[in-house]
């Protein structure tokens, strides 16, 4: 039996995901690139982030595992910041369940 997607909401969630989802990758990037600590900037990259895992929850199971290998690459860098970020993050990829 084939499972029925509502291609709406797909597409609804690809197109914020495209919109939240890079921009943490930049975001995590241009901190550790430059050694940024700025916890306003931290806040955001994990609200961001957030998104992004909201995102990519609610795709058919085909289309997350290289959207969270990606999340999961940003995960692994915020573990560089101060602040928490890395602990934050990893909740958040708890709460999602997108941590198995």
């Amino acid at each position: 039996m084939h499972e029925h997607v509502d291609f709406h909401a797909v597409l609804t969630h690809r197109f914020h995901l495209n919109l939240t989802h890079p921009e943490s990758e930049c975001a995590a990037g241009f901190s550790d690139d430059v050694g940024l600590q700025d916890e306003r900037y931290f806040g955001a990259l994990v609200r961001m982030f957030d998104q992004a895992l909201k995102a990519v929850s609610v795709l058919p199971d085909g289309h997350r595992p290289a959207l969270l290998a990606r999340l999961d690459a940003v995960r692994r860098m915020s573990h560089n910041f101060g602040y928490g970020v890395g602990d934050t993050v990893d909740e958040l990829l708890a709460e999602h369940g997108a941590d198995d």
